[in-house]
């Protein structure tokens, strides 16, 4: 087995990476909990506004975004564990047993929760062009 030479540069590195990730996965986690956050306000008013058809396809698909961006948070903070421990070890961090499922899994939680945010918006202007071409009529 190999032995990493400069552990304390590569440690430094890392974190500096995993900061870059852990500030992606929140702001992720933010966008989608402030979206579903604000579903939920408009949910409780739907009885007196019913205009607001269609609320409940944006509750699935920003739930859908939020739980997947908690994952990534979470997927991120075990991965900042693993290298930490493998490093301290002078092991190489990719050959760890579940560095490849990590990365497959931070990449998919990834791409759903900003597919999702993405989607969500797309929705809303979809939505939004159709209310106004009945308003028209």
């Amino acid at each position: 087995m190999r032995r990493i030479a400069n552990k304390d540069e590569l440690l430094r590195f890392m974190e500096e990476e995993h900061q870059q990730h852990f500030k992606l996965a929140s702001l992720l986690a933010v966008a989608n909990g402030g979206a579903f956050g604000t579903c939920v306000t408009i949910w409780r008013d739907y009885a007196s506004s019913p205009q607001y058809n269609g609320v409940g396809i944006l509750f699935i698909i920003l739930g859908a975004g939020l739980i997947a961006s908690i994952l990534n948070y979470g997927i991120v903070f075990v991965s900042r564990n693993g290298v930490r421990s493998s490093l301290m070890s002078h092991e190489d961090p990719n050959d760890a047993p579940g560095a490849i499922a990590l990365q497959v899994a931070y990449y998919v939680t990834l791409v759903i929760a900003a597919a999702a945010l993405i989607g969500a918006i797309a929705f809303v202007i979809w939505r939004s062009r159709l209310l106004r071409s009945e308003e028209r009529r």
